[in-house]
This record gives structure tokens, C-alpha cells and sequence, in this order.
């Protein structure tokens, strides 16, 4: 089979090869198609015997006449407005052209994508002159040090992150069901807000749907938020700080304080009366820098007067920060919640410390998703969950 890298636009706009028998050629998580309308019409300009049905012109006036006739990137420019434009290049886009840009946008760097993508430098370089000369607009500045996208090319990155998300997700799906799954729901959560009300939800969601595989993805809600809009999460649970995106709906849940917390054998853990000045002797377990619970941490010292601590170690895993409560004399921040789950397994104590803030948790996914019974399933789980949680 040949190199899927290879398939680029050529001069003319059109493939300049394709795989043997225009067979489908996979390529990631998508497939690159050609058509035979592509190829009726590469062969066309590459002088082929047909086009359309149509013997193709070898004669000296037929040459001449297919000689003046403009390009195909030109006959699309011709057209009146941009819908004209739009619709031409949609319906000759073939899903790796959505990876490259993707990349590119990333990189802003044509040497270092080329290279990422198995492609050569020049070919790159003449595939972005091509698209942006389908789209008839500037995607990329060009400067000494690199790329830097347009207005334009971050909008339509957005929407081909999005189709690509979609494609990886009927391919995850698919493979579920050809395990003898029924479906797949991925949920995405932040493992230091969500400790109790995540397992509950699961457990009353899979009695109702066995066949449902249910994969969660941890990490900090600002990380997980650009999956959701891409499609590659169902649901994300965690803190909400401000309203999100108008694309996602979200639901709060509940408020919940955060503490300070220690290891059952910590000199703070059997003292009546800690203060702030107290943990100033004892390195800290952070979040990491710009994490949202950070920030919430940062912002109640303030209110109280108290200069944020020094991070020792920065992380989100919870494995790690009990361990290292167990074993050391360090301090970390929990929600309430999930330090009283740790209180019984780990021996995590809280601390008597002042903290006003409170954060607030809630569900969010995307609008467009549409109504999936299985969705709307699993979100009457969370609230559920969170009711039992309250009434505890």
C-alpha cells in the first residue's frame, strides 16, 4: 500500500497519486477516501482517456482549448460569494487534510510538522499556499521564527477538531461493540473534587445499562474542557468556576468547602488549635501551577490574610498525595468529601484551618451531543448520587 502521507493536492488542486483501485487507505483514527468523481477528474488533468464519459481531447484545437481553461482552484474562486467557496472545498476535503491543519496549528512550525507527519517540507508548504488559496483566506502569518495562525485558522481548527473527535469516537465505539458491548460512555472528572459522587453514579448506571462500557479520564477540568468540545468526552464532573463555553450545558451539583489536610501521625493532626503560621514549617502538596483548586487555594489565604504556600511536590494524583501523607510530614488540600473517604481508608486527617471558599461542582457536556437515552440515563445518575450524598 502506498504512503497515505504521500496523497497531497498537486498543482492543479487535484491528487496528485492515489492508492491502486482508489482502495479506502487508513489513516489514524480516520479513513482517506478517493472518490471517483477525484479521480475521473485527476485523470482528466493528467491526461487520461476519459473525463465524464467523454472521450478526452487529443487533438491540436481540443488542446488549445483545454489549454485556456482555468484551474480548478480558479473556476471555484470565480463563483459568486462565499458559500460557493466553502461547498467546493468541503466536498473535495479528505480527512487527513484535518490532521495536518490540526498539527500544524499546534506546531507553527512547517519543518517540525513535516517531520512529525512523515512529509516533506516543500510539499507541506505547497498543500497550506493550496488550501488557503481554496479558502481564499489567510490562515497562517508568516514569520522568521515560524507560523502563526489567523482568526481564521483558529476557527476552523475548532471545527476540525470536533469532526475528529467524532470519527475517534465511532472508532472507539465500534470497537465496543465488536467486543459485544452495546456502547461506550467516557466521562471525564477531576480526581480531587468527585471522590465519592463518581463511584455511586457508576454503580447505579451500570445496573441499568450492563453493556454500557463506562471509561473515565482524569485530569483538571480546564484540561478536559477542550476533549468535551471536541467530542471526545461524553460528560465532564468537576469544579465549575465561571460559566463555560455557550456550546456546553452544565448543571451545578453542589458546594462543597475545601480543608487541609495530614497524615494521622502529622505533629498538626492532634493539635487543638493550628495556624496558618503553624503549616509554614511543613512542605506542601500542590496542585499543579494554574489548576483550578490552586487558584481556589490561593484565593481563601488571600481572604485570610495569608501569603499561598511553597509547593514541595506538584500533583494530581491521589495515590500519590495519600502516600506521601502517610509516609512524611507534608500538608495538601482536599475537598471535604474526599478527605473523609481517605479518612477511613488512609488515615487522612483535616485540619482545623480557616478556609471561607467554597467550590462549586456540577456536570457539564456538549449541547450539540443530542438527546441519547443512555445520556440522559447516566446525568439522572449524577443527581441522584448527589442527592444520597446530601441526605448523608
Amino acid at each position: 500500500m502506498r504512503d497515505p502521507h504521500a496523497l497531497l493536492p498537486s498543482d492543479d488542486g487535484l491528487l496528485a497519486e492515489w492508492p491502486a483501485g482508489g482502495r479506502l487507505a487508513p489513516v489514524r483514527a480516520g479513513t482517506l477516501m478517493v472518490t471517483p468523481l477525484a479521480v475521473t477528474r485527476a485523470i482528466a488533468w493528467q491526461g487520461g482517456a476519459t473525463t465524464h464519459g467523454r472521450a478526452a481531447p487529443h487533438g491540436p484545437r481540443e488542446r488549445r482549448r483545454t489549454s485556456r481553461r482555468a484551474p480548478p482552484c480558479a473556476r471555484m474562486r470565480s463563483r459568486r460569494g462565499p458559500a460557493g467557496v466553502l461547498m467546493n472545498w468541503i466536498q473535495r476535503l479528505r480527512i487527513r487534510q484535518l490532521y495536518v491543519l490540526a498539527a500544524l496549528h499546534e506546531t507553527g512550525n512547517l519543518s517540525l510538522t513535516a517531520e512529525r507527519l512523515h512529509m516533506t517540507q516543500p510539499a507541506l508548504s505547497k498543500w497550506l499556499r493550496e488550501l488557503e488559496s481554496d479558502l481564499e483566506v489567510e490562515l497562517f502569518e508568516r514569520h522568521s521564527k515560524g507560523l502563526i495562525p489567523t482568526q481564521f485558522c483558529d476557527m476552523l481548527v475548532i471545527h476540525a477538531r470536533a469532526v475528529m473527535g467524532e470519527l475517534e469516537r465511532s472508532e472507539e465505539t465500534l470497537a465496543a461493540v465488536r467486543e459485544g458491548l452495546s456502547g461506550q460512555l467516557i466521562v471525564g472528572t477531576s480526581p480531587t473534587d468527585t471522590h465519592g459522587l463518581l463511584p455511586s453514579c457508576i454503580a447505579e448506571f451500570r445496573r441499568m445499562h450492563p453493556g454500557i462500557c463506562i471509561a473515565v479520564h482524569e485530569n483538571s477540568v480546564d484540561k478536559l474542557l477542550p476533549l468535551l468540545m471536541e467530542g471526545r468526552l461524553d460528560f465532564v464532573i468537576g469544579r465549575i468556576d465561571a460559566a463555560p463555553d455557550p456550546a456546553i450545558a452544565w448543571e451545578a451539583l453542589y458546594d462543597e468547602p475545601m480543608t487541609i489536610v495530614a497524615g494521622s501521625h502529622h505533629p498538626l493532626a492532634n493539635s487543638p488549635h493550628p495556624t496558618w503560621a503553624d503549616t509554614r514549617h511543613y512542605p506542601w502538596i500542590m496542585p499543579p501551577k494554574r489548576a483550578p483548586l490552586r487558584r481556589e487555594l490561593e484565593l481563601a489565604l488571600a481572604a485570610e490574610g495569608e501569603a499561598p504556600p511553597k509547593a514541595a511536590v506538584e500533583t494530581f494524583s491521589t495515590v500519590l498525595i495519600t502516600s506521601l501523607l502517610q509516609q512524611g510530614e507534608m500538608l495538601a488540600v482536599m475537598s471535604r468529601s474526599m478527605q473523609r473517604a481517605f479518612a477511613r481508608s488512609a488515615g487522612i486527617v483535616a485540619l482545623p484551618l480557616p478556609l471561607q471558599r467554597r467550590i462549586t461542582i456540577g456536570v457539564l457536556r456538549r449541547r450539540a451531543a443530542g438527546r441519547i437515552p443512555a445520556y440522559d440515563d447516566f446525568l439522572a445518575c449524577v443527581r441522584s448520587a448527589t442527592n444520597a450524598g446530601n441526605e448523608e
